[in-house]
């Protein structure tokens, strides 16, 4: 981490509750550590490459996003759709 920023574990990112990021991409942002997606709208959103490590993603709508190549170690995903969406080399 570069002196001076602030990571998304120190400050995580909050998208819950019903919150529409369809086509939203994530691919430039790749710390996403402990970032919180439940209840999101994902659809055809593109996490390429992020790092969803310690995320909550409970209840949230992946279908049809790109998580290829995604790290997402310790990632709660309980009752998430992953309907066609591309989870090639997705790291757990």
């Amino acid at each position: 981490m570069v002196p001076g920023t602030v990571s998304a574990l120190e400050t995580p990112l909050v998208f819950d509750h019903d919150q529409s990021l369809v086509g939203a991409n994530f691919s430039n942002r790749s710390d996403l550590r402990g970032a919180i997606f439940s209840k999101s709208n994902c659809k055809f959103a593109s996490f390429e490459g992020s790092d969803l490590t310690n995320a909550q993603l409970d209840d949230a709508n992946f279908q049809e996003a790109n998580l290829q190549g995604a790290v997402a170690v310790n990632a709660m995903a309980t009752k998430a759709k992953f309907q066609r969406a591309n989870l090639k080399d997705v790291g757990t």
